[in-house]
């Protein structure tokens, strides 16, 4: 049995919704709590795959996003944006590099990766790092390892973007009506990216040709 571990499952985001369509397919999922396995520190990555590996696929679904003007920015709020969005993809593939021969890992980037977005630097930027940290990669553990990317743009009912949508209604002093409409204004579909959407990409990014390696897929609605 093909055998899946979702790193960031477990908070009903999008890795939830990975998890969940890949049960249905018949996958042997393993999703860790963050006690089990935390992507900012390695000790507890390594103990994780050597316990329950080696693992076929791999998913990345961590991610992190705060509202702060250049004007205004914390840096230790940047540091830990950066360690959970691009430094622990890095944990996790070293890792896994380490405990096993090969396998497929997909990594749930974002359009702030090439979408400049107001408030957003910190997280824009490590996005950015993530997709090219895909890329790397790819280039670096090719043939043995399948390295790519799903790239939304915001995913409707998830933790992150219910805490971003507080944030954004506060900061531009918006009701939701007004913020949606500003939003979707911006996507030619006229709606925002369903968690299921994202999971079926992701899915398929897993089980899409060898060659496509190094790839960066978009779900943005046209925008």
């Amino acid at each position: 049995m093909t055998k899946l571990l979702v790193v960031g499952g477990a908070r009903q985001g999008i890795g939830t919704a990975v998890a969940g369509l890949a049960v249905k397919n018949g996958l042997d999922v393993n999703v860790p709590d963050l006690y089990a396995l935390d992507v900012t520190k390695q000790g507890t990555i390594d103990r994780y795959l050597k316990i329950h590996g080696p693992f076929d696929l791999v998913v990345y679904s961590v991610g992190m996003q705060k509202l702060q003007t250049i004007n205004k920015i914390d840096m230790s709020t940047v540091h830990h944006i950066f360690d959970l969005n691009v430094n622990g993809y890095l944990r996790v593939i070293t890792s896994l590099v380490k405990h096993q021969h090969g396998g497929r890992v997909c990594a749930v980037v974002s359009n702030a990766s090439h979408t400049p977005m107001r408030g957003s630097i910190a997280y824009c930027t490590s996005k950015a790092a993530l997709a090219m940290a895909v890329r790397c990669a790819a280039r670096e553990l090719a043939p043995h390892w399948v390295m790519t990317g799903v790239s939304p743009g915001v995913v409707d009912e998830t933790p992150m973007t219910k805490s971003v949508d507080q944030q954004v209604m506060e900061v531009r002093r918006w009701d939701r009506e007004q913020m949606m409409e500003y939003e979707l204004s911006m996507v030619p579909m006229g709606r925002r990216v369903t968690k299921q959407e994202v999971a079926e990409t992701v899915m398929f990014a897993l089980t899409a040709p060898e060659m496509m390696t190094g790839t960066i897929i978009e779900l943005t609605g046209g925008k």
